[in-house]
């Protein structure tokens, strides 16, 4: 790359690029390549001035977010690269060369590749983009490269410095096509790597201001003028001429607007590229993949954590029973999960939260209705006037009837005491059990002796013990 280095400061782009190749061929090229690179100049001098822009250029400058990330980009000009060095040196990415176009291919790309990942150094890829050859032909030249030798940790770049005799609406048909053919293949958005007066005189489009700008201006200024398609850059080349251990010569120094963080979360994770629609427990959160194929984990609120699903459950949720569980939280609280979210509601005042076991849900029961070990259906008088009832964990509550009264749970008419029978003399006494089966009073009397009936006793117990008329079933031993 060299576009930068002269162009963002206002010199004639003819003119400036025939001073990159100069530059670069004076310290890298043998004299016999260095005929055709000035043709090549004096050629592209000859050529009419672009057209004025019909963009309105960018403000003056344009400074970083924050904190900026040091790193550098590299081809086969810098010669064979001890990445040890470079590594120990705080170079914290490196930007590396493919290609110049679909016919030249950098003949260090897989040593430096290889070399800058064994050492730890986050990479990237660029391609010296040529207008005048096929975009996709020099498209699937990337993406080749990348599925052999995989993908990078930060996204390819194509550099934008040469119109190659292609006016505006050829170069932006070309680069659209090699970025779509790009991110489609492999599933990252690109970066753009251009100045700001080439882009603004040559390019004149703003059909790209969504993709990172890689903005080229060699410059002492603490911050850059960018082309007038973009408001903020992502990455900034401000020197060709910088000096890091392990290079012989110059190397393209850069900065990064953001974090290291930041950095590597242009790309993401592999596992975005073999399963964009990952979803994982991570940590205390869930792990999942933006479509930019950049991961991320959102944390669990508090008081929950990530289970098989991936679903983030409250940990209440996960103890009663699992992530659409419903149990008694406390003796006056129910709590219902959905999703492993937790609703909680308070019983009201005099019942207490029962969870019967084999029954679908728990539910707030009447205390008066619940026994030592469970449920108790049965009735009982409030007062003498008022009867209670207690069925399935529902409390009823009625008045007697005029006239009647309540006595052992059940209303009945008022009636004079009468006394038992006498036995025999020398006889026991006989004994009477009885207990209310639905709407039935079932009563059982043994021991009868002395001539006295079972239906004598009956109709005494009756009197004293219930009260009123009612439903009679007798059974006599």
């Amino acid at each position: 790359m060299g576009l930068g280095r002269t162009a963002s400061l206002g010199v004639d782009p003819a003119a400036m690029l025939c001073d990159a190749v100069a530059m670069r061929s004076s310290a890298h090229v043998a004299l016999s390549a260095l005929g055709v690179a000035f043709a090549a100049c004096d050629a592209a001098v000859t050529d009419a001035p672009p057209p004025a822009p019909s963009v309105t250029i960018a403000p003056a400058e344009v400074c970083a977010d924050g904190p900026t990330v040091f790193g550098i980009d590299v081809s086969k000009w810098q010669g064979t690269i001890d990445w040890r060095q470079v590594a120990a040196d705080g170079v914290k990415y490196a930007i590396i060369r493919i290609s110049d176009g679909p016919n030249v291919l950098d003949g260090k790309f897989v040593a430096n590749w290889a070399g800058a990942l064994e050492h730890g150094i986050p990479r990237g890829s660029y391609q010296f983009f040529r207008q005048d050859e096929d975009p996709v032909v020099q498209a699937d030249i990337v993406i080749d490269y990348h599925q052999r030798y995989g993908l990078g940790e930060l996204p390819p770049v194509i550099d934008v410095e040469s119109t190659d005799g292609a006016d505006s609406a050829t170069m932006v048909r070309n680069i659209r096509a090699w970025l779509d053919r790009v991110e489609a293949a492999l599933g990252v958005q690109p970066i753009i790597y251009t100045g700001r007066y080439f882009w603004n005189g040559n390019v004149d489009s703003t059909a790209f201001s969504d993709y990172p700008l890689w903005h080229a201006q060699y410059t002492g200024a603490a911050c850059p003028n960018i082309a007038a398609a973009w408001s903020r850059w992502t990455l900034w080349q401000y020197s060709s001429t910088g000096t890091v251990a392990g290079i012989s010569g110059g190397v393209d120094m850069n900065r990064f607007n953001g974090t290291e963080a930041e950095l590597l979360a242009m790309v993401g994770e592999p596992r975005c590229r073999e399963t964009p629609d990952v979803a994982v427990c991570d940590g205390e959160g869930i792990g999942t993949c933006d479509d930019r194929g950049r991961y991320g984990v959102t944390p669990c609120p508090t008081g929950s954590r990530c289970t098989d699903g991936p679903l983030c459950v409250d940990v209440r949720c996960e103890a009663g029973g699992g992530p659409d569980a419903s149990f008694c939280l406390d003796d006056a609280t129910r709590a219902d999960c959905a999703g492993g979210v937790l609703t909680a509601g308070t019983c009201a005042a005099g019942a207490r939260c029962f969870d019967p076991p084999g029954e679908p849900a728990p539910g707030c029961v009447p205390a008066r209705c619940l026994g030592e070990t469970g449920l108790v259906d049965g009735a009982w008088c409030v007062d003498s006037e008022t009867r209670e009832v207690c069925a399935g964990g529902a409390l009823t509550q009625t008045p007697c009837p005029s006239g009647s009264r309540c006595e052992a749970g059940l209303c009945g008419e008022v009636t004079e005491p009468q006394e038992p029978p006498t036995p025999s003399s020398g006889a026991p006494l006989a004994t009477a059990r009885h207990e209310l089966r639905g709407s039935i009073r079932v009563v059982e009397v043994s021991g009868c002796n002395g001539g006295t009936s079972p239906m004598t006793w009956l109709a005494w117990l009756g009197a004293l013990v219930v009260g009123g008329t009612r439903r009679w079933r007798a059974k006599a031993r």
